[in-house]
């Protein structure tokens, strides 16, 4: 794997070494084995970048967004799915259901390195683009409903940005579904630009937008363990939610 720690920056080395650390428990709620890959061939010392609450919260948000992914092409088998700002994202792995074609795009850099340690899959393209702009969407298929996942990206955006990239999707594909997750106003992260409240905020930036769910990541941490329901209950974030929009 011809890929470097300079290749990957702080929040994706975050994510990656939740999902690594979850990975190797004897029962793991989810499976990575990229993850875990790449923390191992970079010498990643998982801890460093993970508290509990923050692995908890990562762990968290990707098993609901698995989960409402998995639902959607249960009943669109043969959708094009879209992993917008996907960085080192492995869901194609746990999701695929032999027919989707699947597109995973990002920026330039993250591209260029995820190419290094994804290598060529069959039914998967990586594109590069950014989420507010419509160039990378003329090279995929659209012919099928689009399912677009953007899992940790509103949040780096602002509200201008953010209504950008709904409008970049809904005049880019005929039909659709978005399913994402939102920082809400008691996160406290220096470095997110925009949170949202509801997923009526959302959908009251773009009225194409029709909510069909919203899954707080606080129901999924109670789950968890008992550090986890505390989180869920009184820490800062604790309303940050996933939802699912069609237009």
């Amino acid at each position: 794997m011809d890929i470097q720690i300079g290749d990957i920056d702080k929040n994706e080395l975050s994510l990656l070494s939740a999902r690594a650390m979850e990975t190797e428990k004897e029962n793991a709620r989810l499976k990575d084995q990229k993850a875990l890959e790449i923390t191992q061939a970079l010498e990643i010392n998982t801890k460093k970048y993970n508290s509990f609450i923050e692995g908890e919260k990562i762990i968290a948000r990707t098993l609901i967004i698995d989960r409402e992914v998995s639902s959607l092409l249960s009943r669109n088998e043969d959708a094009t799915v879209i992993n917008l700002g996907c960085g080192f994202d492995n869901r194609f792995a746990r999701v695929d259901n032999g027919k989707i074609f699947w597109y995973d795009v990002d920026l330039p850099k993250i591209i260029t390195a995820r190419k290094k340690a994804f290598g060529n899959q069959v039914r998967v393209t990586m594109l590069e683009g950014s989420a507010t702009e419509h160039d990378w969407s003329v090279f995929i298929r659209k012919d099928k409903p689009a399912i677009v996942i953007a899992e940790g990206l509103s949040m780096y955006l602002s509200s201008d940005e953010v209504k950008k990239m709904l409008e970049v999707l809904r005049t880019s594909f005929p039909t659709g579904y978005l399913v994402a997750d939102f920082a809400d106003g008691s996160s406290d992260s220096k470095d997110f630009k925009w949170t949202a409240d509801s997923a009526k905020e959302i959908s009251g930036m773009d009225n194409s937008y029709q909510v069909l769910g919203e899954f707080p990541i606080a129901a999924e941490l109670k789950k968890s363990s008992f550090r986890g329901k505390m989180f869920a209950s009184f820490g800062k974030g604790r309303g940050s939610f996933v939802a699912v929009f069609r237009w």
